[in-house]
């Protein structure tokens, strides 16, 4: 659904909402009429913990319709006990609100599945998990036919966004209502403010700013773990310190006010730039920056400027402007609650300019959008915000994603990026493997503005190595110098995955020119002009490095080493443990440049340099190939 057409049907849905709920039960579809005039929705809650709890809190508080909490579930003990607790205090006494028994609070990684279970079709899962999960407790919902309110953000990469727009047709399909936790989107406020806006009361809109200023909260900054707990329960734990479980705190706290300012506009933002740093946080291991601006452009030209930083004994802010070529407008004013929305004839947002001001005091948004959620299950209501919440989700990313390489990032090029943060997120167990591992020192990969200059060379988590057979990297514009790869500043690395056996089949030449360059839609080898350097991953077996000049030497340098490795000579040499090694000039460099056959050549009659001996742009290559064999 679009957001144009979004808009629309909400705007007719809240004009009928009020004579439809002054009916009430007479006005009742068939479905509910049939289950007789006791009927209750049931609530299951997956992710106790802190908005998982408010969320349903929220939804007992302001359901218009009877409902009930009925099941729990949560990774962690602690956190589904905490929950609970609260819950009960306010509503134990309450027994037609809230009835949740030892046996219908669960634990564990398939906990989500036993809350769903204890549900009825046409009953509300609510998730409130780290987005990681998001698309798999949906996946299972939409099996079972239930309704869901999500929170935000859904998605943090591409292939998920793309997941979660089907999921959403095939909710769409079986008359589900689903519910995202951007709650500002209800506020009567605002959305009185939209129509203003849209019926040119300020004019052309010509640029926003937001900000969300404040110091550190939840688990966004996170010292060493603890010595003997779970490394992958760890990280889920303080999900919003790692890019794969959260996208960070840019994309989990700043989809707000992005989503808001567009929301005004009536548009998504088309590309992103972005500035962003990490300061004197001492011990903290997480992946987070402290500080982060972005500029936002949309089609038309105009801006949203958005600040954010998260940091102690500095202003605070959390507000968002919109200005228009004959006024400016108020969206919120410090918080999400109330927005105490105003409109203005000039851009300085004086009292003595303010021309219309929203009704105080406001309904809590967070209580509107259940209610909204509701109607529309009782009253079968088109109902989805799952479409218009992924590409809030793709908007916010494509920010993160300008800060962390300081690159211009299009809204095509991160829905269209292969790389998918989570993708074993359906098959974690308690003990596994997690998709992040620290160095000796307890730390994470952060991200390097102008040394990892693309989507592919963000901090990637370890993995078992994939079945591609060849990972080649070429680099842009780089030298060789000593045996290693010379330090790349803002410049294009390009990645290839090739798949030697097609390669054989087809034809080595014909293969490679059309080969495509993964993160780069489009773009293929034989576009690699200035390219200086190629390096060549099989497996774990090593690293090849092969200065070249120009797009003939790259076919020719591929052509080699695709011979080589269907020699299978890198591969007999691979051991555990083993060093990784480079090849710099030399045999192989040269033969392979000239277009000579590779076949005979042993990579291990070379250099050999130790891994943290290599230059760190080599560091950061390994990174980026296990990145592109299909996990952060």
């Amino acid at each position: 659904m679009s957001q144009q057409d979004f808009m629309s049907d909400r705007r007719q849905f809240i004009k009928a909402a009020g004579a439809v709920s002054a009916l009430g039960a007479l006005a009742a579809p068939r479905v509910f009429a049939q289950a007789g005039s006791d009927h209750v929705l049931q609530l299951a809650l997956i992710g106790a913990g802190g908005r998982g709890t408010g969320a349903a809190d929220d939804a007992l508080s302001a359901s218009p319709y009877p409902i009930k909490l009925v099941a729990m579930a949560d990774l962690f003990q602690h956190k589904l006990d905490g929950s609970y607790a609260a819950l009960s205090e306010k509503f134990g006494s309450q027994p037609d609100k809230m009835d949740v028994p030892p046996d219908r609070r669960f634990v564990g990684f398939d906990a989500y599945k036993k809350a769903m279970d204890a549900l009825r079709p046409g009953d509300i899962a609510i998730f409130a998990s780290p987005l990681a999960f998001r698309w798999v407790h949906f996946q299972y919902a939409i099996e079972r036919g239930l309704h869901v309110f999500m929170e935000k953000p859904i998605v943090a990469d591409g292939p998920t966004a793309k997941k979660m727009f089907e999921l959403a047709n095939q909710a769409d399909a079986k008359n589900l209502k689903c519910g995202v936790g951007l709650m500002v989107r209800h506020c009567r406020g605002r959305q009185e403010l939209f129509k203003r806006i849209q019926d040119g009361q300020i004019g052309d809109i010509v640029t926003m700013r937001a900000y969300r200023m404040h110091g550190p909260v939840a688990t966004c900054f996170s010292n060493r773990k603890p010595q003997g707990q779970d490394e992958l329960s760890w990280q889920i734990e303080r999900f919003h310190s790692f890019i794969w479980a959260s996208g960070g705190l840019f994309s989990d706290f700043y989809i707000h006010q992005i989503d808001e300012t567009s929301w005004m506009k009536n548009a998504w933002p088309v590309k992103a730039q972005a500035l962003g740093g990490r300061h004197y946080r001492g011990d903290a291991v997480d992946q987070n920056f402290d500080v982060y601006a972005v500029e936002y452009t949309y089609e038309d030209g105009s801006k949203l400027f958005f600040d954010g930083r998260t940091m102690t004994g500095c202003r605070n802010d959390m507000s968002s402007v919109v200005h228009g070529s004959k006024g400016s407008a108020i969206v919120s004013t410090s918080g999400h609650a109330p927005g105490r929305v105003r409109i203005f004839k000039g851009q300085r947002q004086e009292r003595k300019d303010m021309t219309w001001a929203y009704p105080q005091p406001e309904e809590n948004p967070y209580q509107l959008e259940w209610k909204d959620l509701i109607e529309a299950i009782v009253h079968d209501q088109p109902y989805n915000e799952v479409p218009r919440g992924v590409e809030a989700s793709v908007v916010t990313s494509m920010g993160r994603m300008a800060a962390h390489t300081g690159q211009e990032i299009t809204y095509d090029e991160m829905l269209n990026c292969p790389h998918e943060m989570a993708p074993g997120v359906a098959d974690f167990q308690i003990g596994g493997p997690a998709p992040l591992t620290p160095d000796a020192d307890g730390k994470y990969p952060i991200p390097e503005p102008g040394v990892l200059t693309d989507q592919a060379q963000l901090p990637l988590p370890d993995e078992v190595v994939g079945a591609v057979d060849l990972v080649v990297v070429v680099h842009v514009a780089v030298g060789v110098v000593g045996g290693r790869l010379a330090h790349v500043q803002d410049q294009d690395v390009l990645v290839v995955e090739i798949d030697v056996p097609v390669a054989v089949e087809v034809g080595v030449d014909e293969y490679l020119q059309r080969a495509p360059v993964v993160g780069r839609p489009g773009l293929q080898v034989g576009h690699a002009g200035r390219a200086a350097a190629v390096e060549v991953r099989f497996g774990e077996a090593g690293v090849h490095v092969v200065p070249v000049a120009g797009p003939d030497q790259v076919i020719a340098a591929l052509h080699g080493v695709v011979q080589l490795g269907v020699a299978g000579q890198v591969g007999e040499h691979k051991a555990e443990g083993a060093p990784r090694r480079a090849v710099a000039g030399g045999e192989l460099a040269h033969r392979c440049a000239g277009g000579e056959d590779a076949e005979g050549i042993d990579p291990l009659a070379v250099q050999r340099v130790a891994p943290r001996a290599r230059h760190r742009i080599g560091e950061r290559d390994e990174q980026l190939v296990r990145r592109e064999r299909g996990a952060e």
